[in-house]
C-alpha cells in the first residue's frame, strides 16, 4: 500500500508569526486586541496568545482601516460597526489592486532588463 502524503493546515498561530504574517509589531497586536472585540485569541493554560485564522483576518482589516486609511482606533470601531462587509470588501479590493500594481512593476522591470540586452 503507498504511502498517501496528507497537508495538514495549521489552525493557530502564535503572536510572532501573526505579526510577521500581518507586517506589524506584536505590541500593536496586543493593544488592538484590547481596543477590538473582534479580536479574541484563544489562550493557552501558559497564558499563550493562539491566533486562529479568523483572528488575523480581523487583524488584516484592522491594519486596513488604521495604518492603510489612516482612521483613528475610533474611527475603525466606527466603520466595522457601521458595515464591517463593506470595509471587508474594500480591503480585498485593495489587496488585488496592490498584487496587480506588483506584477506590472515585475513586468516592467523584465521588459527593461529585456531592453537593456539589447
Amino acid at each position: 500500500m503507498p504511502y498517501k502524503k496528507t497537508v495538514v493546515e495549521k489552525i493557530c498561530f502564535s503572536i510572532g508569526e501573526v505579526a510577521s504574517i500581518v507586517d506589524v509589531s506584536a505590541s500593536t497586536i496586543r493593544y488592538w486586541e484590547s481596543r477590538f472585540d473582534d479580536l479574541s485569541p484563544e489562550k493557552s493554560q501558559k497564558g499563550t496568545r493562539q491566533f486562529s485564522k479568523e483572528d488575523i483576518e480581523a487583524l488584516r482589516l484592522i491594519k486596513y482601516l488604521v495604518k492603510d486609511r489612516g482612521l483613528t482606533i475610533k474611527g475603525a470601531l466606527q466603520k466595522i460597526g457601521e458595515n464591517r462587509n463593506e470595509a471587508i470588501k474594500n480591503l480585498e479590493i485593495v489587496t488585488l489592486l496592490q498584487g496587480m500594481r506588483d506584477e506590472l512593476i515585475n513586468l516592467s522591470k523584465e521588459i527593461d532588463g529585456t531592453n537593456n540586452k539589447n
